[in-house]
């Protein structure tokens, strides 16, 4: 059963959101109404498909790969059952108090990167004394500068491993060949040519990211520019029309 969420006009200039295309993004927030109170649905592409784009010829398993790949969502097996669990869930949605508890099995704790057995998770935001729950958008906190729950940054941005791109970067080999290997795509297309728009338009920006952030940004990146030439190649054009000769009679079948 569909669901109402919050979404707020943050989630539109998110950095990472904008590598992918448009309907992996319209996707995005169409989890947000399948998941339950818990952030969770289950991996089942085609009746995704159904209940969000059934009149649109869409690979919405591939989708929901881009979007894993950026880190918005984690894809995982308990048994035979597979699961989505939308990231950081707890933190920007406020689940009405009478949904019902989640029925899908949470993801091994093994399995979730950077978090040890030992650490728990809320599942719902704290109550404010007034008895309302506080919401935020599911984007980074850092990309929203009014976010409730942003993060009191003291420590110069080296400190904490992020970087801003400069025009003579590289992707580190090995995060890029495991990236690329997940993504489906040729080493190839990353030489100094094929990476060189993204570079430019990054290092305009002075966003700061982790080298891990900065890679699987550049994979989306050439991902919907192969996504797209491919579309294009797809789309029959015109057929040309026929030029007359010059010496051609216009006079022919002409009655006066």
């Amino acid at each position: 059963m569909a669901r109402a969420r919050n979404i707020k006009p943050g989630f539109f200039s998110n950095e990472d959101l904008v590598e992918l295309d448009f309907a992996t993004r319209l996707l995005f927030i169409g989890l947000w109404t399948e998941a339950d109170r818990e952030g969770r649905l289950e991996d089942r592409p085609k009746r995704l498909k159904m209940a969000l784009f059934p009149a649109d010829n869409l690979d919405v398993d591939a989708m929901l790969g881009s979007l894993e790949r950026l880190g918005f969502i984690r894809r995982y097996a308990v048994g035979e059952l597979r699961v989505v669990q939308i990231v950081n869930w707890a933190k920007h949605q406020n689940p009405h108090h009478t949904e019902k508890p989640s029925v899908l099995p949470a993801e091994p704790e093994a399995s979730i990167p950077g978090v040890s057995p030992d650490n728990g998770e809320l599942t719902v935001n704290e109550q404010e004394p007034d008895g309302e729950y506080l919401a935020d958008s599911l984007i980074p906190d850092s990309i929203v500068s009014h976010s409730l729950n942003a993060p009191v940054l003291d420590a110069p941005v080296a400190d904490r491993g992020l970087t801003t791109m400069t025009l003579d970067w590289v992707p580190p080999e090995r995060l890029l060949r495991q990236a690329a290997q997940r993504a489906g795509l040729a080493l190839a297309l990353f030489d100094r040519e094929g990476i060189a728009p993204f570079v430019v338009h990054h290092a305009a920006t002075g966003a700061a990211k982790t080298e891990a952030q900065w890679v699987a940004s550049l994979v989306g990146w050439v991902l919907r520019d192969q996504r797209q030439a491919a579309a294009r190649g797809n789309v029959r054009p015109f057929p040309a029309k026929p030029v007359p000769a010059a010496d051609a009679d216009w006079t022919v079948g002409v009655v006066l």
